[in-house]
């Protein structure tokens, strides 16, 4: 905020006040905003102090709140762009810049009690344990967890209420917890995001009335109780929305025969995250043509994953990371990868050969390969010199 600041004045003013309480400092920023970043700005509350936020994940959440309104992205010649740009203007104009009632109550051990009063709140951020059962906020949007110290010695109990906010959008549960009894979610037919689900601690089958899904996140081991080994399984979700799909898990192997069957109820989505060892990636029939960015890490795939990765027609963006393929050559066949246009290759510690027929990736823009020490790297240098970056971490 001090950076737009013009006349001497207004910088003693601003200057003067970095020795008032915090509180005061941020009512100072909050009444110099223009009225169309008010709403951002009140968002970062959020987040617990020096927690990192993804910029990407900021400007999705404000685009799905409407905090970025249709109203608001014509620009002066009445040309109109899309949300995100917005939305990602005005986290730029927030970064060089330095409540509304009930926009968001951030509950610690200190004020929990306080919740069961306030019906009008429509976000929680929960810093610690706190007690949720006397939550009654039939309003409540969106629900985090983050555990400050983020220690596994401090796990906490995520009590069996959630099923009753009905109308919340957004369950961030926290990484580590620790329940005797599985999460009741099958009542939250509005949620939009959903991070942190893990199938030890929530049933699978509740996925299936999420039908407004967008973003799913699934951490820890995913396995589907029940599962019949004829390939006679209902599906798991049937959300129409759902663009991105997460799964990490980073003790237990995935079933691939579990994997195969999440996948192939997800035929929407653009993204997708694997950071769990799966051994064989999945046939082509199970990923969703729509793929458009996909990031492997920690897979130990044992078969070269090319073949089947560049079939996929709209795949624009690929990363494979930190043992994601465990052999020693990797191939690419001509007409492969059509739409791809950037690639990343990180510490693949056994690989030796790549091979790249010609017509293979026509529009690759940028090509990364980072730790890759066994790699003959003399044969890529010649075909992607102008676009390559090479190096170690």
């Amino acid at each position: 905020m001090l950076a737009t600041k013009v006349s001497l004045d207004e910088w003693k003013r601003d200057n003067g006040s970095r020795g008032k309480g915090t509180m005061e400092v941020l009512a100072l920023s909050y009444d110099d905003l223009p009225a169309y970043l008010i709403p951002c700005f009140l968002y970062l509350s959020h987040y617990r102090e020096n927690y990192v936020i993804e910029a990407q994940r900021l400007i999705e959440l404000w685009v799905a709140e409407g905090i970025v309104s249709s109203k608001e992205e014509g620009d002066a010649d009445g040309e109109w762009e899309v949300a995100e740009d917005v939305a990602e203007l005005y986290l730029m104009e927030l970064a060089a810049r330095q409540k509304k009632d009930n926009f968001l109550f951030v509950v610690d051990e200190s004020n929990a009690s306080s919740t069961s009063t306030m019906r009008k709140i429509r976000r929680i951020s929960a810093l610690k344990c706190f007690e949720t059962q006397r939550i009654e906020c039939p309003n409540l949007r969106s629900l985090s967890f983050f555990n400050p110290r983020s220690s596994l010695e401090e796990l906490f109990e995520v009590p069996d209420v959630i099923w009753r906010m009905v109308q919340l959008r957004h369950l961030y549960l926290p990484k580590h917890y620790t329940n005797n009894t599985k999460l009741k979610l099958d009542t939250l037919t509005n949620l939009q995001t959903l991070v942190n689900f893990n199938t030890d601690k929530c049933y699978v089958e509740d996925l299936i009335n999420m039908t407004n899904l967008k973003q799913l996140e699934i951490r820890g081991p995913f396995k589907i109780e029940d599962f019949n080994e004829l390939d006679e399984n209902p599906p798991i979700i049937q959300a129409k929305y759902l663009h991105s799909l997460t799964i990490i898990s980073e003790e237990e192997e995935i079933d691939p025969r579990h994997l195969n069957h999440l996948l192939s109820s997800c035929a929407t989505i653009c993204k997708l995250t694997l950071s769990a060892k799966i051994s064989k990636l999945p046939e082509l029939r199970y990923l969703s043509s729509n793929l458009a960015y996909i990031h492997l890490a920690g897979c130990k795939l044992e078969e070269d994953p090319m073949p089947t990765l560049e079939q996929l027609p709209n795949l624009r963006v690929l990363e494979l990371n930190d043992g994601a393929f465990l052999g020693n050559s990797m191939f690419c066949s001509a007409q492969g990868f059509p739409k791809l246009e950037s690639l990343s290759l990180m510490r693949f510690y056994s690989l030796e050969q790549w091979e790249v027929d010609e017509g293979a990736m026509p529009f690759l823009e940028r090509l990364e390969i980072i730790d890759c020490s066994h790699l003959d790297m003399n044969p890529i240098r010649q075909r992607f010199n102008n676009i390559l970056r090479e190096g170690t971490d």
